[in-house]
C-alpha cells in the first residue's frame, strides 16, 4: 500500500537533526519517495495509524504528522520521470479503487 506522509515541525527553531531523524525512520519505513519539501510517499504494508505510530515519538507539542492511504486513481502534474515512474512501480493492492486507464499526469 501506498501512502502520502506530510508534516509540519512547529517552533520557531528546529533543530536539523529533528528533521533528519523523521525522515531516516520514515526512510526506513518502505520504498519512498521525497515528494516535496516535507511530503513523502511511501509504500509499505504497515496500516496509516501504524505508519503515525512509528513518528510518534519523534514529534513534540504542536508538531503535526498526516498519513493518507494513496489508491492507484491519482492525477499530479509536473512529475519528473523518475517521480511518475516510482509511482507505476507501485503496488496499489486493496485500494479499493479500479484503474481507468486515463491520463495521470500532465
Amino acid at each position: 500500500m501506498v501512502y502520502l506522509v506530510s508534516y509540519d515541525l512547529i517552533g520557531p527553531y528546529r533543530d536539523p537533526a529533528e528533521y533528519t531523524r523523521l525522515e531516516d525512520k520514515i526512510k526506513s519505513l518502505g520504498a519512498t519517495l521525497h515528494f516535496q519539501k516535507s511530503e513523502w510517499l511511501v509504500e509499505s504494508t504497515l496500516s496509516a495509524v501504524q505508519l503515525r505510530d512509528q513518528f510518534a515519538p519523534l514529534t513534540v507539542k504542536g508538531d503535526r504528522i498526516m498519513v493518507n492511504r494513496v489508491t492507484n486513481e491519482w492525477a499530479a502534474c509536473s512529475l519528473t520521470q523518475a517521480e511518475v515512474d516510482w509511482l507505476n512501480q507501485r503496488n496499489f493492492a486493496d485500494a479499493g479503487v479500479p484503474l481507468l486507464g486515463l491520463p495521470r499526469f500532465r
